[in-house]
Order: C-alpha cells, then structure tokens, then sequence
C-alpha cells in the first residue's frame, strides 16, 4: 500500500429503536458514563496518561461493577478518558485557571470495531447488559458513497430523545501526481480561474454579479 492513501469518512444514522430497546440504551449510556467517570477521576488523581497504568488501576474494580456488561466497553471508557484527560492537560498548559474536565453529560459511547456492534447496510446489532439487540435504520442518499468502504469504528450518540450511529468508514485510494495547478479567485462579481497544465495555460472568468442582485432582493 506504499503508493496508496487511506481516507476516513464519518457518516451518520438515525437509528429507529422499540421502547424497549430505548430503555436497554439509556442504561447502556448511564453505565458507560459512570465507567467513563470513574476512568477520568483514576487519571487525574494519579496523572495516567498511559493506557497500560490506567487498565491496571481500574479494569479489576469496573469488571465487578459492571460484569453483565461486555468487557469491551471498559476497554473503550478508558481510551475515552485518555483522550480527555489528555486535551485536559493539552489545554491547562496553554492557560490558567482550566477546570478539571467533567463527563455528567456524556451522551456518547465509544464503540469497538469487531466486539461491540456489527453494522449491516439497514441495521445495527449492538452488544448490551440484555443481550443482543437489533434495531433499525434508514439509509439515506449520502451513505449510499460508502457501500464499498470498509467499517473501521463507530459512536453511539443520543442527541435529545433521539438515538445515532456515527460510523466511520475507510478506503484506500491510490495516490496520484498532480498535472498541474489551480489558481481560483473569488470575488464579488465573479470567480476568476487559472488553469496552468504542462502544455497549456487557461484562464476561465464566471460571471456571478447576479448573484449579488438575487440575494439584495
């Protein structure tokens, strides 16, 4: 894959849930917030910034509080915390008075790629404390780009009373050389453009004075 790119995507679902799976999904996301919590507290209190240390200092306790969840939302509450405790120390360097960061709103589940949820093009079954629970969604027009892509990792996110699937897709794409440049000038009559290829110069002028008339009126 050396002459080869690898391009992420992120495309989200609106998932379509009974009420009983509501209710397996807003205990999911009370749990892994308390997880999360407890996670973030151990970091800063003993200054862990390393995946090991903060495996060894919490996992033991979270798998006897939380064991009719599966053990991988553990592992993805302690990544989670490292990423804010992380920014936390990135942006208390840069400025004073920082308050230490806090997750009481947390309305997102990290997800693992291959134990945690498997994503089918219509569907998502999502691995919780009740067993497997599969529950629909529409897939809109935009999402159609990603059929060919691979899945590489997901959130779980409640935005209101509503439930979504943030998916990030991957592909490789192959790496080309450029054959020349593109010199665009926007202005407030027109978009002025200059093409400069190996064998030819050109320049392209669009009128968009209209423009300007249409949205005064």
């Amino acid at each position: 894959m050396s002459n080869s790119l690898l391009l992420n995507e992120t495309c989200k679902f609106k998932l379509g849930p009974t009420k009983e799976q509501e209710m397996v999904l807003e205990e999911l996301m009370e749990a892994y917030r308390k997880m999360v919590e407890e996670c973030l507290e151990t970091a800063l209190k003993l200054g862990i910034t390393s995946r090991k240390r903060l495996h060894e200092s919490v996992y033991k306790g979270l798998r006897v509080k939380y064991q009719l969840y599966p053990s991988h939302y553990i592992y993805t509450a302690i990544t989670q915390a490292l990423g804010i405790f992380k920014s936390y120390r990135r942006v208390s360097r840069k400025r004073k008075n920082v308050k230490p960061p806090e997750v009481k709103a947390l309305k997102t589940v990290l997800l693992d790629d291959t134990h945690l949820f498997w994503f089918s093009w219509g569907e998502l079954k999502l691995a919780t404390h009740k067993g497997h629970i599969t529950t629909p969604f529409k897939v809109h027009k935009h999402a159609k780009k990603f059929r060919d892509w691979k899945v590489k990792g997901s959130r779980l996110v409640k935005d209101g009373s509503e439930y979504y699937l943030h998916v990030t897709f991957r592909k490789a794409i192959e790496e080309r050389k450029p054959e020349g440049l593109l010199g665009i000038d926007v202005n407030e009559k027109s978009i002025d453009l200059a093409i400069v290829k190996p064998n030819r110069i050109k320049f392209v002028k669009i009128d968009i004075s209209e423009a300007k008339y249409i949205r005064n009126r």
